[in-house]
């Protein structure tokens, strides 16, 4: 009676054992986002925000910017197409963890506290600008900003970088830097506060329009987001590695972004309080 227990019992543990190994396996299989990519989908979805000059906006009906051609040589390096998805910049990170998309690419900052993602080599290291309209009383430094409305794209460095300021009259966040700038050119805001290189575009676009800022005291780390754990990461570090060792990502800009005469520094610190 006792043999034919155990015999049972062993049989049991065996049965156990080979459902955990084959569930192991298929839990392997569904951790390799490469082989979905590269053998079931042929696609690589790519999660961005648009209207982000230079690094991606519409022109002539294609998105097109500075990302873009890192896009490019990520599907390049995994050896497929890829598909651009479209969000708003607050929802990246979550759209990426929802599986909305295999990685983010769209000047997104490094950010150690997300859980949830694993973030590329950075990118481009970048600084942020004020941006004003050119008037009478215009905002000159950071000090001027006391009292003042200012527009920022939600949850991008610039409105970790505002949050700061215990002396503005109001933040307005928006889901894109368009809006912010939109805001601006209707009077609702004082000033715009975003990436340097989107402050130059916007200035090249009509430089007796803006007048520009150089936030000398701020520091952004561009990165590529894959979800926590992805096979993805490694070659997107290959594409970045090449971006940056051939100098494409500062000539890609400088193609999405006429020269503009130096702006001037604030160094007057972050003026908080």
């Amino acid at each position: 009676m006792k043999k034919r227990i155990y015999s049972l019992v062993s049989l049991l543990l065996l049965s156990m054992l080979a459902v955990l190994m084959v569930s192991c396996k298929k839990e392997e299989a569904k951790e390799s986002d490469y082989n979905r990519i590269k053998i079931e989908t042929k696609e690589l979805k790519v999660l961005i925000s648009p209207e982000n000059p230079p690094f991606e906006y519409e022109k002539e009906g294609q998105i097109v910017g500075a990302d873009i051609a890192l896009i490019e040589r990520i599907a390049s390096q995994i050896g497929v197409e890829y598909k651009l998805v479209e969000k708003n910049y607050a929802d990246l990170m979550d759209a990426l963890i929802a599986g909305e998309g295999d990685i983010v690419v769209s000047a997104y900052i490094y950010n150690k506290e997300r859980d949830g993602v694993d973030f590329s080599n950075v990118y481009l290291d970048n600084s942020l600008a004020l941006v004003t309209l050119n008037s009478e009383g215009a905002i000159s430094s950071t000090d001027d900003m006391a009292g003042k409305i200012i527009a920022v794209q939600e949850n991008s460095q610039s409105d970790f970088y505002v949050s700061d300021f215990s002396n503005l009259k109001n933040i307005e966040r928006c889901s894109y830097v368009s809006e912010c700038m939109d805001m601006l050119n209707n009077g609702d805001v004082d000033a715009v506060i975003c990436d340097i290189n989107t402050a130059t575009y916007y200035l090249k676009q009509d430089s007796e329009k803006y007048s520009m800022i150089s936030l000398r005291d701020t520091l952004e780390k561009y990165v590529v987001a894959v979800r926590k754990g992805s096979d993805l990461l490694s070659y997107v570090n290959g594409a970045v590695s090449s971006y940056k060792n051939d100098e494409d990502i500062e000539k890609t800009i400088i193609e999405h972004t006429v020269h503009v005469e130096e702006a001037p520094v604030d160094d007057t610190g972050n003026g908080e309080g």
